[in-house]
């Protein structure tokens, strides 16, 4: 026999993930730290990394952290959006910058209202970049 002279009160969660790696961890902060404690008591190193992954993710959502890596594809031909869209299954969100066309109704908040846009495009192209398909369109206007 081992004698274990440890408080029982997260054994059930540590015990559980060694019969059969379920893993069931709760919200609060130093309940999740306690289990890590234990975790490392025990020399479960593969615990250890869940749960401080678990804390990582929680704690980057907490602050509104995001993974800053995304896709876009930037179009230079009028040709390419029909390929594209015919083998893209996501949903597609375009950026057209159509300045060409304002010629006539360009006013002092144009150039402020574009960079707007286009900062909301490239947030919006990170936080959704898994579920939709971001194109920047640069095409000029002599195509």
């Amino acid at each position: 026999w081992v004698l274990i002279d440890r408080d029982g009160k997260h054994f059930d969660i540590i015990l559980n993930y060694l019969r059969d790696a379920t893993l069931n961890l709760p919200d609060c902060t130093q309940t999740l730290n306690e289990i890590l404690q234990e975790a490392k008591f025990y020399c479960i190193q593969s615990l250890v990394e869940l749960i401080e992954q678990h804390i990582k993710i929680r704690a980057r959502k907490n602050t509104g952290d995001i993974d800053g890596c995304c896709k876009v594809i930037m179009l230079t031909s009028a040709k390419e959006l029909p390929s594209i869209v015919a083998t893209v299954r996501k949903p597609i969100v375009k950026l057209a910058i159509n300045r060409h066309n304002n010629k006539y109704s360009y006013t002092s908040s144009s150039d402020e209202m574009l960079m707007k846009n286009m900062e909301l495009f490239d947030k919006l192209s990170i936080r959704l970049n898994n579920r939709i398909l971001f194109i920047k369109d640069v095409t000029s206007s002599e195509e």
